[in-house]
């Protein structure tokens, strides 16, 4: 159930980036400002919120700090922009609260999954592997300990028939092999 935190705050904020859009484009090109530009920005200050609070749930990166900075930053212009292009104090409160509620569906998120994964952490047990005897003096390991006491039989590999040749079958034999010295 937990792990639906995180798409349910990206649910959140793509619904308040609809609702604020346009109010921001009216106030845009009320400002005057080109068309180009008009369109472009209501976007792009919502897609730098997308990429910090991708950036904020990705688990293991590094500069969470700073991407949550940002989106507070950057939320905080657009509330004040969807505030400012309200008609009435109602419509301002209402598009400016959209923008507050997914700052806080953020802030839960982040809040949750950390206390997820320091409770995970404080429920592992701890096993200690008890320490290796050795023995004081080693003996000198002898190669016919460490061999099978039947040598293997020669292997008979068949030869491959490629483009009209015909190689001679190979064979291994075991190599007899004497003890290996080893250093005290």
């Amino acid at each position: 159930m937990l792990k639906l935190i995180r798409p349910l705050a990206l649910f959140i904020m793509i619904a308040a980036m609809a609702s604020s859009y346009h109010t921001q484009l009216v106030l845009f090109r009320t400002w005057e400002v080109d068309s180009f530009t008009a369109v472009i920005a209501p976007f792009v200050v919502d897609a730098l919120a997308v990429i910090c609070s991708i950036a904020i749930g990705a688990k293991g990166a590094s500069g969470k700090l700073l991407a949550a900075t940002v989106l507070v930053v950057t939320l905080g212009g657009s509330m004040t922009a969807n505030f400012i292009a309200g008609a009435t104090l109602g419509s301002r409160i209402v598009h400016a609260g959209m923008v507050l509620i997914y700052l806080m569906a953020e802030l839960v998120a982040s809040k949750v999954r950390a206390a997820e994964v320091s409770a995970t952490v404080a429920v592992q047990p701890v096993v200690e592997e008890p320490a290796a005897v050795q023995p004081a003096t080693p003996e000198p390991a002898r190669v016919e300990e460490l061999l099978p006491v039947e040598a293997p039989k020669p292997k008979t590999t068949r030869p491959r028939k490629a483009a009209g040749t015909r190689k001679a079958p190979t064979y291994a034999y075991p190599v007899p092999v004497g003890e290996i010295p080893v250093r005290a």
